[in-house]
Formats: structure tokens, sequence, C-alpha cells
């Protein structure tokens, strides 16, 4: 008797023609799930981080009274952090658009109502919505980067602020604080890096 391929997940979950195209749907399922998690986190926690030294320096500045600070600076690192914040929402709202089975596609799927299918059609979609995702999810990448890269701007401005320095000294010690950590953080991924086994 020939080995049945068919998968059985019990009476009220998926039935599968083959073991192949449930792992297929599921492992597609996993990668339209990890998509929209990993950017959504990231941004998230960086809108509150962003949110909380705003109200920080906001607050701390009402409460020193004669505190001497460079007013160009401050006006450039709080502006800074507006932008975080701004690129940060951006990113959130923008991961809320990835995409997936929708409820009219899952409708007119029930009962083979396409005229196709229905695992075959599934799996057809599958690549296509990841294809999508993985575009927004680039950009949203990139919106984030750009969220990450103001909130640092922002601080580095902020503290300059409060020594107190202009903002062309504030500019250039920022510029080589980046250059240093960019060039330890290069080293560091060098002496890491690990060739991948076959």
């Amino acid at each position: 008797m020939p080995a049945d391929d068919s998968t059985d997940d019990g009476a009220d979950g998926p039935h599968w023609s083959t073991k192949n195209r449930q792992v297929t749907y599921e492992q597609g399922n996993r990668v339209l799930e990890a998509q929209k998690d990993d950017i959504d986190d990231k941004a998230l926690r960086t809108v509150r981080i962003t949110a909380l030294i705003i109200g920080v320096a906001a607050t701390g500045l009402q409460a020193v009274k004669n505190l001497t600070v460079n007013d160009t600076t401050a006006a450039i690192g709080l502006g800074s952090l507006f932008l975080s914040l701004t690129f940060g929402v951006l990113t959130y709202s923008e991961s809320a658009e990835i995409v997936g089975p929708t409820a009219d596609y899952l409708d007119r799927m029930r009962d083979g109502r396409r005229g196709t299918d229905w695992e075959v059609d599934l799996l057809i979609q599958l690549p296509g919505w990841i294809s999508r995702n993985q575009e927004k999810v680039e950009r949203n990448a990139r919106l984030f980067t750009f969220c990450q890269l103001m909130l640092l701007v922002g601080v580095g401005f902020g503290a300059a602020a409060l020594i107190p320095i202009g903002p062309w000294k504030a500019a250039l010690g920022i510029c080589t604080a980046g250059v240093i950590v960019s060039f330890v953080w290069a080293l560091t991924a060098i002496a890491t890096s690990r060739d991948h086994p076959n």
C-alpha cells in the first residue's frame, strides 16, 4: 500500500494534501509574521526612548534656571530629536501595512470559488506577499536608520548645548565620534567574522 502524504491536523484544523505543501505554507507564514514584528518592535522602542529624552530634557531645562545653554546647538538637538520621533512614527505606521491573506481573499478561496485548488492558489500567492512585504521592510529599515541617526545627532547636540559649545564644534565632535565608532565596529566585525559551514 503506498504511503499517504496527506496531513490531518484534526477536525478543526487545516487539511493539506501533502506534507510538502503544508511545510511550504507554514514556513511562508512564519516569514510574513517575522517581516512585520522585527521593524515594528524596534521602531516602537525608539519612539519611546526619543519621547522620554525629549521629556527629560524639557523638564530638566525648566528645573535648572541658571544653566548656560547654547541656544543654536540646543535648537538643532531638539529638532533632530523631533525628526527622530517623526521617522519612528512613520516606520511604525508603515509596518502596519504589511500584507498577507486578506479576509476578502480567504472568502473568495473558500470552497474553491476561484475555480482552482485552494492549496495551489495560496502557495502561488505566498511568494508575492513575501516579496511585496520585503520591499516594505527594506523601506522601513531605511526610515528606521534615519530615525536612529537623528536620535544620536539629537542627543549629541543636546549634550553639546549644555557644555556649552557652538553648533560647528558640536558637529565636528559628533562626526569624530561617529568615525571612531564606525572604525571600532568594522574591526570587531572583521575579528568575529566566521565562514558559514556548507
